[in-house]
């Protein structure tokens, strides 16, 4: 493995890096590997979640509570305040 499993605690309770690596074995042995140092979406990635990905991620959790144009109207307002 060889990375620093620890992450970066910021003082105030939050980290700003939390390493995860995931590992699956498939029956015949091989294995899968797959590793972030920040998880998608972490506000101190160095990564940004385009507009489009911050919507799906919306629509994952507000699936059910509310309708699709709402969530697009939701989401269409949050990002006007950055003009405001």
């Amino acid at each position: 493995m060889g990375r620093d499993p620890g992450g970066a605690a910021t003082g105030d309770g939050f980290f700003r890096r939390l390493p995860t690596e995931v590992v699956v074995r498939t029956r015949p042995g091989r294995e899968l590997r797959g590793f972030a140092e920040y998880a998608k979406g972490n506000p101190w990635s160095p990564k940004a979640m385009t507009d489009d990905e911050l919507i799906e991620k919306a629509k994952t959790y507000l699936d059910g509570i509310l309708p699709d144009a709402q969530i697009k109207a939701l989401a269409t307002a949050i990002f006007a305040l950055e003009q405001a």
